[in-house]
């Protein structure tokens, strides 16, 4: 199995694990790892590769907040030792969701893909029925 660690500014990573736990159970192989303010990069560095021994697992996937912020730079630094491990960023609740649930059976690599290819484009705006017909109605006047 695949293991799994989410990490980001603040409480990001823990406020994720609680949607998560909310949503779907407590997950095996599933660490979170908060970067709070007044953390420093060497404490952050050494709360990942605790995490990552703890998982044990020969895959890792590092989910991250914000490409190039600190917890994404540091998973990068700790997969260049790791051959079979991801790092992703702009993680959520569903791109962790799908993971969780779609890694049996696959590889860093080929989930890492698999969510790329089904999140890249799933930010949607909300528009209410009334919104919508005004929307075609302006269309259909014009």
């Amino acid at each position: 199995m695949i293991g799994i660690i989410v990490t980001g500014h603040g409480n990001f990573a823990s406020g994720l694990a609680s949607s998560i736990e909310v949503i779907a159970g407590k997950q095996d192989k599933f660490e979170a790892i908060d970067f709070p303010i007044g953390s420093t990069n060497t404490e952050l560095a050494k709360q990942l590769q605790e995490a990552v021994d703890r998982l044990n697992c020969s895959d890792i996937i590092f989910c991250t907040d914000i490409a190039g912020g600190t917890p994404f730079n540091q998973s990068v630094i700790l997969s260049t030792h790791l051959p079979n491990s991801k790092v992703i960023s702009g993680t959520n609740v569903p791109v962790l969701l799908e993971a969780l649930f779609s890694r049996a059976n696959q590889t860093a690599l080929s989930l890492s893909e698999i969510l790329v290819d089904s999140h890249q484009s799933r930010i949607q705006v909300f528009q209410s029925r009334s919104q919508n017909k005004k929307n075609r109605g302006s269309v259909l006047n014009d």
